[in-house]
């Protein structure tokens, strides 16, 4: 069955089309005009601290990145999947479990899209949260968390070594260009299922083509954690700072 969402992708980034902007899911911060009988307001040395997340949060920011990064993902572009990536780890980091996430998504009352999306379309954006769940697991993102274990068992089992494989290859120094699917399947292709061995030409064109899509998203969560180590100045590093004139 998952081979068919490569082609619900597609549908949905057609239906979607007649969406005017899109919409990029943000907090910002309304500015409300003061007049003279309102209280000022003053600037505190001390950062507001952030709020704490959700599961409603996480649902709500799942929701609305997912449509936007596969309208994006049409141009090239993965600014919004990052995004996305980025939501499902606060959902992990949090300790909501795949089925939790679930029942939040379905409880969810934004419609990014324009409608209810359709079976074939959350099949989707399951496996794409499986997948950075999966990838958080094998680097050990949270050294306590069994949340990996909640995946599906057939997406679980699907994509298990694949994750192992594409996780090992960028530790080796392969980024997406320089690594190729071929190399991934030729790794596991010693092992066919029978389903597999019965494939149409077509049909293991499609399921390659969901590889492809999945070794990025794979890529791009290492990338989403690597940034965010940067950020934190861990790995020996520091945070970038702001140059100032005078001391370079």
């Amino acid at each position: 069955m998952l081979r068919h969402c490569l082609i619900f992708l597609s549908l949905l980034m057609t239906t979607i089309a007649f969406i005017p902007t899109t919409r990029v899911y943000t907090r910002s911060l309304r500015t409300h005009t003061s007049s003279p009988h309102s209280t000022p307001l003053y600037s505190s040395s001390q950062p507001t601290p952030p709020k704490e997340l959700t599961a409603p949060m996480v649902a709500e920011m799942l929701e609305t990145t997912f449509v936007n990064a596969c309208m994006q993902l049409s141009s090239g572009y993965v600014d919004v999947l990052k995004l996305f990536i980025a939501a499902a780890k606060g959902g992990y980091e949090i300790g909501l479990t795949i089925p939790q996430l679930q029942l939040e998504l379905t409880s969810c009352k934004s419609q990014t899209a324009g409608r209810p999306l359709m079976g074939e379309e959350v099949e989707l954006r399951t496996v794409w949260i499986s997948l950075v769940y999966l990838t958080l697991e094998r680097v050990n993102h949270m050294k306590s968390s069994s949340l990996g274990e909640t995946v599906d068992p057939s997406i679980r089992q699907k994509f298990y070594t694949f994750v192992y494989d594409v996780v090992n290859a960028k530790k080796q120094g392969y980024d997406l260009q320089t690594l190729k699917l071929e190399q991934l399947v030729r790794s596991n292709g010693d092992v066919q299922s029978e389903e597999d061995k019965g494939k149409t030409e077509q049909e293991k064109a499609v399921e390659n083509a969901i590889l492809s899509q999945s070794m990025r998203l794979i890529f791009l969560t290492l990338t989403v954690l690597d940034e965010e180590a940067l950020a934190k100045g861990e790995e020996g590093g520091n945070p970038p700072r702001p140059n100032i004139p005078g001391t370079g």
